[in-house]
């Protein structure tokens, strides 16, 4: 009898019960949280606008981003550098370290990604798999040859990350313009995940469009890439695969152009033009756009010249 008493004492409450009880169990850390960035922003409103304020902002920094709060980060970050004050090799480490045993990798690299875009120099990372997420950060911000030695003394080191590492930098060197390195990367070991597709561009960026050709003729429909078959002149089929893929949640930035590049070549000017007007819209950098020798079509959309004027549209 004691023991049923006791478990019904220490049952959760069920019903609206449960909701009143799991409120009142979230107050108290609640109130902590608000309690803990009140005095973070009373540091912020003490500072003096001064270069003194410089190591303030780097703590600031530091303890926001272990809140998770990144925007507020960034703007530390960026108003330290501007009074000459940047974090050591090993203070920026400390921003990337765990908090705690559950900050892994899905926490660690939105905060390398502050640092990265922020400027500051590489953090000094031992652990293979780190470095391959910082390989990784530099690559989405385009700063490929620095992700090609970060990445480059992994590749034959025995560790457990090695063939994650080889994709990412046969990546690196095709998109640093070191195409012919990537293919031998791959070609040397080949990968299912780097296969037909990737040889392909690699083949193409080289001049070799014949056996480019050939080897995307043993690639399955299924796994030909919009890129490749915009190459090869198969635009209806290009423009159905984007098309397809555009209308994920959560489409590729570089989708929507390509869709505008395929629209354009296939003569459908409107069509192009509000597909072009969406990427830019989205993010897509029209000095890419600029430097695309494919992209010659799209200089005769209203998109494209309002993007190159004097004074482009200001709202993304």
């Amino acid at each position: 009898m004691w023991l049923v008493l006791s478990l019904r004492e220490h049952m959760l409450p069920t019903g609206l019960g449960f909701f009143a009880w799991y409120e009142a169990m979230l107050a108290p850390k609640l109130a902590a949280l608000e309690a803990a960035d009140a005095v973070l922003a009373a540091r912020e409103q003490a500072l003096t606008g001064t270069a003194a304020d410089g190591p303030e902002l780097l703590q600031l920094a530091r303890e926001w981003m272990l809140r998770g709060d990144l925007e507020r980060t960034r703007d530390a970050l960026a108003r330290a550098r501007r009074f000459g004050c940047e974090p050591g090799r090993d203070a920026l480490a400390d921003f990337i370290v765990p908090a705690t045993a559950g900050d892994h990798a899905r926490v660690r690299e939105p905060r390398l990604r502050v640092l990265l875009g922020a400027g500051f120099p590489l953090p000094p990372l031992s652990r293979p798999a780190l470095r391959l997420r910082l390989g990784q950060c530099l690559m989405d911000l385009d700063r490929d040859e620095e992700a090609i030695e970060v990445l480059t003394p992994l590749l034959d080191d025995g560790s457990s990350v090695q063939a994650a590492v080889r994709r990412a930098l046969a990546v690196a060197l095709f998109e640093a313009g070191r195409a012919s390195e990537a293919l031998a990367l791959v070609q040397a070991k080949p990968d299912r995940w780097l296969g037909g597709p990737f040889v392909c561009r690699c083949l193409l960026a080289l001049g070799r469009r014949d056996e480019a050709l050939a080897t995307l003729e043993t690639v399955p429909v299924e796994e030909r890439s919009a890129y490749l078959l915009f190459k090869f002149g198969a635009l209806a089929e290009a423009e159905a695969l984007l098309e397809r893929e555009i209308q994920r949640e959560a489409p590729y930035l570089r989708w929507v152009y390509q869709l505008a590049l395929v629209l354009a070549h296939r003569g459908e000017a409107a069509r192009a033009d509000a597909a072009l007007q969406r990427a830019l819209q989205l993010g897509f950098p029209i000095a890419e756009v600029v430097a695309d020798a494919d992209a010659l079509p799209l200089r005769a959309t209203e998109a494209y010249r309002r993007w190159t004027a004097p004074d482009p549209p200001l709202d993304p």
